[in-house]
């Protein structure tokens, strides 16, 4: 015969693991004592756990700010969110213009973190949105403005 006794003791932790994807975990800690009549007392616990959904953050410290470049030359635009479930990274231009991504590859809008321009020109030139969503709101948004430094010819 098993006879269960003794107190029951919850406790609620939270873990926060900082890393390149962000972690929020919740758990939820059940500790018992189990009381047999054929030997002593048995602590025991049991441990459930819960991934939190986190709203995406783009991290200011891991993704671009304003940059000048020289016209021709190529940038490289960065834009690092965090959130669970991992956010999706889109760019689009400010003034809802395509993005050149080469002199043959024109998009309204480019998926990923990291987004290259090469060859750039002063038509390149303005404020280009970094944008991450996943589906836990709200959407967050970064500007980022180019600007061209361009070659003028001497009449």
């Amino acid at each position: 015969m098993c006879v269960l006794s003794g107190s029951i003791m919850l406790e609620v932790a939270s873990s926060i693991h900082a890393s390149p994807d962000l972690l929020y975990q919740n758990y939820i800690l059940i500790w018992y004592s189990v009381s047999t009549s054929t030997g002593p007392p048995k602590n025991m616990y049991t441990q459930q756990r819960h991934e939190a959904n986190v709203p995406p953050n783009i991290d200011d410290s891991l993704s671009s700010s304003d940059v000048i470049v020289r016209e021709t030359a190529n940038v490289t635009l960065t834009c690092h969110a965090t959130g669970s479930p991992p956010p999706i990274v889109k760019w689009k231009r400010d003034d809802g213009s395509k993005i050149a991504i080469n002199k043959s590859l024109s998009v309204a809008e480019w998926d990923g973190e990291v987004l290259e321009l090469t060859r750039i020109s002063r038509l390149d030139m303005g404020a280009y949105l970094c944008i991450a969503s996943n589906s836990v709101p709200p959407t967050v948004s970064k500007r980022i403005k180019v600007s061209v430094d361009c070659k003028y010819l001497d009449p």
